[in-house]
């Protein structure tokens, strides 16, 4: 028996995802298209994915199972790039899924119709179990209101690759590959596809379902130099493409990720600070002006230039901060504000087996619990004051107050955080 050549060929990189995994295949295996071979990476995972796809392989003769030892999503999505046989190729990931079961068929008819080498449609996300839209009101880049071709220089966004199908001569022809980068891998083969392709045709169909929020962004030096390495392609394609605004908007992802390189040139980190100082070289200001944005003063870029010893010392607070803490099983935070949920956060990711509290200034109290988080009065807590930590963010005069009536009730461990030292830790604009 003859095989029916693919339309598709989507292409997963895997690695210890055997809790979502189930619900990514089943969304594609039950396609209306049924012309589609699914090539699975499994990228040397330690858990039960590799039985789960092998169960999934007797059933389905167009699933192809790839084993490797562990060398990142890149690498595995160019191998399965390698072995698609597909007229066109679509991405997803194992914790991703397809919202519908006529999405592989709506991006093949419509790319095929309107003779384009991409096509693409809109993004939904997926938190908690609950379906977001948020994207749609937020990042009008995800999200296409209308059926139509789309000039890439009229677009100029470089997120959500995995909502479009590519064709995959086109792909191969144009030496189109994702950089083996362990972080930010995404936009730079996203871009050069565009940017070679020069359009691509937008269907307002949602045709993926982006899960978040249910794992820690985990920033080690060598995840932030490649995605320093990232961004520095797309702002090269972006000048050399006269793509003003997706300039603009790199040089702004870059500022979001200012404090985690400070803090590694503080540690002496010398591949930082070259990949810096490279790119400070190279950024073009004049070229950056034409966007007729805001440029933020000083350029994210140009950090070195800035006075470091500034951030040095909220570097050196945030580490005595962490010091202090860990001294401590039980911590009461100051308020029942966001800027207290804030600091509750930060604390459970670094110490999750910490108990933790609030606590106000009032006598009485509203409130018994926050989230099922104990709330107390400073009162309450006066039988523990010998063994809890109190955290104190001082924002205006009221707050300064505040701290002397710790002190006159006697409380001996009182953390005072000012306001550039509580944005450090937050990761807010500094």
């Amino acid at each position: 028996m003859d095989t029916i050549p693919a339309k598709v060929s989507v292409i997963i990189p895997i690695y210890n995802m055997e809790k979502y995994l189930p619900q990514c295949l089943d969304s594609i295996i039950c396609q209306t298209l049924k012309e589609i071979e699914i090539i699975c990476i499994n990228d040397g995972s330690k858990d039960k994915s590799l039985n789960i796809l092998k169960k999934y392989e007797e059933e389905n003769e167009n699933l192809i199972i790839i084993s490797q030892s562990n060398h990142g999503a890149a690498y595995s999505r160019n191998l399965g790039l390698k072995y698609a046989t597909g007229e066109f190729v679509c991405f997803i990931d194992p914790d991703d899924y397809y919202p519908s079961k006529h999405v592989l068929q709506s991006l093949y008819d419509k790319v095929k119709e309107n003779n384009v080498m991409i096509c693409g449609g809109s993004f939904n996300s997926y938190i908690n179990g609950i379906v977001s839209a948020e994207y749609h009101e937020n990042t009008p880049y995800y999200v296409f209101l209308e059926e139509k071709k789309i000039k890439y220089v009229d677009y100029q966004w470089d997120y959500g690759f995995t909502r479009f199908c590519y064709n995959l001569q086109f792909l191969k022809e144009n030496n189109i590959y994702f950089p083996e980068y362990s972080r930010y891998e995404d936009p730079p083969f996203m871009v050069k596809a565009m940017t070679i392709a020069g359009e691509f045709y937008a269907i307002p169909k949602v045709t993926y379902m982006y899960r978040e929020q249910y794992k820690p962004l985990v920033l080690t030096s060598s995840r932030i130099l490649d995605m320093l390495k990232g961004m520095e392609d797309i702002l090269d394609l972006a000048k050399e493409n006269n793509f003003v605004m997706l300039y603009y908007r790199t040089i702004l992802r870059i500022n979001e990720f200012k404090k985690a390189m400070l803090e590694l040139i503080f540690k002496n980190n010398l591949s930082i600070l070259s990949t810096i100082l490279r790119m400070n070289n190279k950024i073009d200001l004049e070229f950056l002006k034409k966007s007729g944005k805001d440029i933020p003063s000083p350029s994210p870029l140009d950090i070195l230039n800035v006075d470091l010893s500034y951030y040095k010392k909220l570097y050196g607070k945030s580490n005595e901060f962490t010091e202090q803490l860990q001294k401590f099983d039980e911590i009461a935070i100051y308020g029942i504000d966001w800027v207290a949920e804030n600091i509750l956060r930060y604390i459970q990711t670094l110490f999750p087996e910490k108990e933790l509290c609030y606590f106000i200034w009032a006598n009485d109290k509203k409130l018994e619990y926050k989230d099922g988080i104990p709330v107390y009065t400073i009162h309450e807590l006066l039988s523990k004051k010998a063994k809890i930590v109190m955290e104190v963010v001082v924002l205006d005069q009221t707050y300064n107050t505040l701290l002397s009536t710790l002190k006159e009730l006697q409380f001996e461990n009182v953390i005072e955080l000012s306001l550039a030292e509580y944005k450090w830790l937050m990761n807010f604009d500094i």
